[in-house]
């Protein structure tokens, strides 16, 4: 009993893969035929030309009913992404003023320290010092730190000015 189903799946495999190979052969020789060739060109053709005119309809009535294109979503997209950008810039330019805030407040504390300590140390130093008023001392080094503060802004600028021309 075993030997006769075995025998049929045997014989069945053995069809089964003949026919298979008859199969092939007559699409090989459809395919390389020439008319078939041309037929599927003139098919593409014509879909070519059924979808730009799909388009130029969706163009036409997306702009009539005001509702967006997938060529204004890829516009708003590239727009947010420019405008994550400069916000980022933006926040690391804030941060410095913060920081430089933040400096500027603790330096006149810090200035009359050092006054205090370069006075004791050197007698000539303390004299030159008394000469110049804090306030002048806290306005000098607000400046200076102003003053490295835009420099590390234009190079940021810079560099992001760059970004945009890349992009």
């Amino acid at each position: 009993m075993t030997n006769q189903k075995d025998d049929i799946y045997a014989t069945l495999k053995k069809l089964g893969s003949q026919l298979e190979e008859l199969a092939n052969e007559k699409l090989k020789q459809e395919l390389d035929r020439e008319e078939f060739v041309l037929l599927g060109k003139l098919g593409s053709q014509v879909m070519s030309r059924f979808l730009k005119q799909a388009n130029e309809v969706q163009d036409l009535l997306s702009t009539h009913f005001n509702y967006p294109t997938k060529d204004d979503l890829a516009r708003v997209a590239k727009l947010v992404l420019q405008s994550e950008e400069k916000i980022d810039c933006l926040e690391e330019r804030v941060n410095k003023l913060l920081k430089f805030i933040k400096k500027a407040e603790s330096s006149p504390d810090q200035n009359q320290e050092e006054t205090n300590e370069a006075s004791v140390q050197d007698p000539k130093r303390a004299e030159t010092n008394e000469t110049t008023s804090p306030k002048q001392r806290n306005r000098s080094e607000r400046l200076k730190l102003f003053l490295e503060l835009t420099e590390a802004m234009n190079k940021n600028s810079f560099l992001s000015k760059n970004r945009r021309k890349e992009s």
